[in-house]
C-alpha cells in the first residue's frame, strides 16, 4: 500500500486512504470495510478530481487482482480462507448469541459425533445473525460466482459441545447425480460460508478436506443414484484413502467453498469450545428432496444479490 499512503501522507491524512471516493467525497479508514468522513479542507478541492480518478483506477485494479485471485485458489483447491473476514466485536456477539440460543433450548438436535446444530437463528435472532448474509468480506466472491441469482439456502449454526469428530460428508450431495438431458438444464452448485469464532490449531481443532475433492466424483458403491453415502462407513473410507488437507483456521476467518467437497471439522481437543456459522448457498433454486445437508428457506426474501427495486403501486379502479 506504498503509493496508498504516501498519497495519504500528501492530503496530511493520519489515517491511510482504504476505498475508492463516493460522491465526491473522501473516505478513510484503518479496516477494509469501516469508513469515515473525511472533513472537506478547501485547500483538497484543486487536487480533487485528479486523485480520485487516479485512486480509484488503482484501488479498482487491486481489487480486480484480489478477487481474481481468490477466484483461482477456490476453483483449484475447491476452497478458499477470508483471513478476519469479522471483527472480534462481531465475533464475540455471534458466539454469544449462539450460546445463548443453547441455553435457550433451541438446537435441531445433538447427533452421534458430537455436532450441535442450529438452524432458526436467522429467524430468532435477525440482527445478529442477518449481517452474516452476504457479509462484505464475502459478498464480492459470491458477486462473482452466482451474481443476482444467489439465493441463501439455509443459515446454520453450530456447537460442539464435547468431544467431536464429524463424520465425512459433502453438503451438497446431489452435485453429481443432476440430470442434465434437458435442453436449457443447468447444474446447481452450491457455495458455502463458514464463520469461526474460535481459534483452532494443531491439538485444538480442524477442518479437513479430501484434496482436489470438488473435482473427484464419489464411485458406485459409495453413493446412491442420488448421490447420498451408502454408509456412513463406506463414505468415511473412500474419504481417508484419498489426499487430505487440513486448515487452521483463527476467530474471524471464514472459509468460502463448493458444497460438494467432501470434508470434515473435529476436535482434538475435547475440552475446547468450537461454534460456528454456515450460510448455504445455491446459484438457482434446487428441487425439493435434492439431496442436501440443509432444507430451503422460503424464496420471497431468499436473494440477498438481486438488485433492490421499488414495486409499482397496484393499478386503481
Amino acid at each position: 500500500h506504498k503509493g496508498v499512503n504516501s498519497l495519504a501522507a500528501s492530503l496530511q491524512l493520519s489515517v491511510g486512504l482504504r476505498r475508492h471516493v463516493q460522491s465526491g467525497r473522501w473516505y478513510v479508514s484503518t479496516q477494509v470495510d469501516t469508513w469515515h468522513e473525511v472533513p472537506q479542507a478547501k485547500d483538497f478541492s484543486p487536487l480533487r478530481p485528479n486523485i480520485t480518478m487516479r485512486y480509484k483506477r488503482e484501488m479498482e485494479q487491486r481489487m480486480d487482482s484480489k478477487l481474481e485471485e481468490q477466484l483461482e485458489t477456490l476453483e483449484s483447491k475447491g476452497y478458499v480462507v477470508i483471513a478476519g473476514a469479522l471483527s472480534p466485536e462481531e465475533v464475540e456477539r455471534c458466539r454469544l448469541a449462539l450460546n445463548q440460543a443453547r441455553a435457550n433450548g433451541w438446537e435441531e438436535g445433538l447427533n452421534h459425533v458430537g455436532n450441535m446444530w442450529f438452524d432458526s437463528l436467522l429467524d430468532r435472532m435477525p440482527e445478529v445473525f442477518g449481517p452474516l448474509v452476504a457479509h462484505p468480506r464475502v459478498r464480492p466472491l459470491l458477486e462473482a460466482l452466482l451474481g443476482p441469482q444467489c439465493q441463501l439456502r439455509s443459515l446454520r449454526g453450530h456447537i460442539n459441545p464435547g468431544p467431536y469428530e464429524q463424520e465425512w460428508h459433502m453438503d451438497f450431495y446431489g452435485y453429481w447425480r443432476q440430470p442434465l438431458t434437458s435442453r436449457y438444464a443447468a447444474r446447481g452448485t452450491g457455495i458455502n460460508t463458514t464463520f469461526y469464532f474460535q481459534d483452532n490449531g494443531p491439538g485444538i481443532a480442524r477442518l479437513t478436506y479430501v484434496k482436489n475433492g470438488h473435482r473427484i466424483e464419489p464411485p458406485q458403491g459409495v453413493v446412491h443414484p442420488d448421490g447420498r453415502s451408502v454408509s456412513e462407513e463406506a463414505f468415511n473410507a473412500w474419504c481417508d484413502a484419498q489426499e487430505q488437507e487440513t486448515i487452521y483456521r483463527k476467530a474471524g476467518d471464514c472459509v468460502l467453498f463448493f458444497s460438494h467437497i467432501p470434508h470434515q471439522g473435529a476436535k482434538d481437543n475435547p475440552e475446547v469450545e468450537r461454534s460456528n456459522i454456515v450460510c448455504h448457498y445455491q446459484n438457482n433454486p434446487f428441487f425439493e428432496g435434492i439431496a442436501h445437508v440443509s432444507n430451503t428457506r422460503p424464496f420471497v426474501g431468499s436473494f440477498p444479490m438481486a438488485p433492490k427495486r421499488n414495486r409499482p403501486a397496484p393499478a386503481q379502479g
